[in-house]
């Protein structure tokens, strides 16, 4: 869920959504969160992976990881290590890579991006999480 479009809104239940708590709000100062996946590791911790927009279509791949399952983000680093270019006019099919994963030890996210050979390629990144 995101607030006025410039960042994502993470509720939380402990009673399989009887009550809600929250929300921790996750997201890039300039930027709209679009195609946000959310994943769990094994041992708990709560990792997100989005793609931050500008006002000009280029975006940049985030990632972000709580370990008291989304009240508290620990981290939040950018995965691309450049912005990529807006998708061309034409182009209406979206993003069929973006997801996260995770294991007890990182985060590992994927999306799709225009730096390459003018299609959209897949690319990969990560961070460790905290133990």
């Amino acid at each position: 869920m995101t607030n006025s479009g410039t960042e994502l809104l993470v509720y939380r239940t402990a009673d399989f959504g009887k009550h809600w708590a929250g929300p921790a709000h996750v997201g890039i100062q300039g930027t709209k969160p679009i195609k946000p996946w959310i994943g769990y590791a094994p041992n708990g911790q709560l990792g997100i992976g989005w793609r931050a927009t500008r006002a000009d279509g280029s975006y940049a791949f985030y990632g972000a990881a709580s370990s008291d399952g989304g009240k508290d983000f620990y981290a939040t680093l950018r995965l691309s290590t450049r912005w990529s270019p807006a998708a061309p006019e034409y182009y209406v099919a979206g993003d069929d890579t973006s997801s996260v994963a995770l294991s007890n030890n990182r985060l590992l996210g994927a999306w799709g991006d225009w730096r390459g050979s003018g299609l959209e390629d897949v690319w990969w990144g990560g961070f460790t999480l905290r133990r």
